[in-house]
């Protein structure tokens, strides 16, 4: 087996983890400003950066079959433990470390996710509270409903008035 190609990739993957977490961290900083076009373009990396993800796990398990390893992964079901499980103890032995910061960048991810998820539907209640204010809606309800939509099962007079 091809040691130094699997770490390769496991390398490539673990730089695009810290890109993603460099983008999430400039999201943040641009919910706060309110920069919609920067919040777009950092949804597009992320895209692109997900797309690069996915096209590493699939030369992975391309360089398993070309070793004759068998398995029974896809992209979708790819997980990185279970390759190292299958490779020789040789290129296991290489790809441990890479693996553990794969896992410290994927929990750190999920961490900064989370905030900006909380941050945004904090906004969002802000939000709400000054559209009421602003309506004179004293009914304490809320603008948006669970999944971030506009609730219209609700009248607000600043959305139905003519200007």
């Amino acid at each position: 087996m091809d040691t130094a190609a699997l770490v390769f990739l496991f390398q490539e993957k673990l730089m695009l983890y810290h890109e993603l977490i460099e983008v999430l961290k400039a999201e943040r900083e641009w919910i706060v400003l309110a920069e919609t076009d920067r919040l777009w373009q950092a949804s597009d990396r992320k895209q692109r950066i997900a797309c690069g993800i996915e096209d590493i796990r699939q030369r992975i398990l391309e360089a398993l079959i070309h070793a004759g390893i068998s398995h029974e992964m896809k992209k979708a079901s790819f997980r990185s433990a279970e390759v190292i499980r299958l490779v020789p103890l040789a290129v296991r032995i290489a790809l441990r470390p890479l693996q553990n910061s794969l896992i410290l960048l994927k929990e750190e991810i999920q961490q900064r996710t989370r905030e900006n998820v909380a941050f945004v539907e904090e906004y969002l209640s802000t939000l709400d509270d000054l559209i009421g204010i602003f309506t004179r809606d004293n009914s304490g309800g809320a603008f948006y409903d669970r999944s971030r939509q506009v609730d219209h099962t609700r009248s607000r007079s600043l959305m139905h008035r003519e200007v």
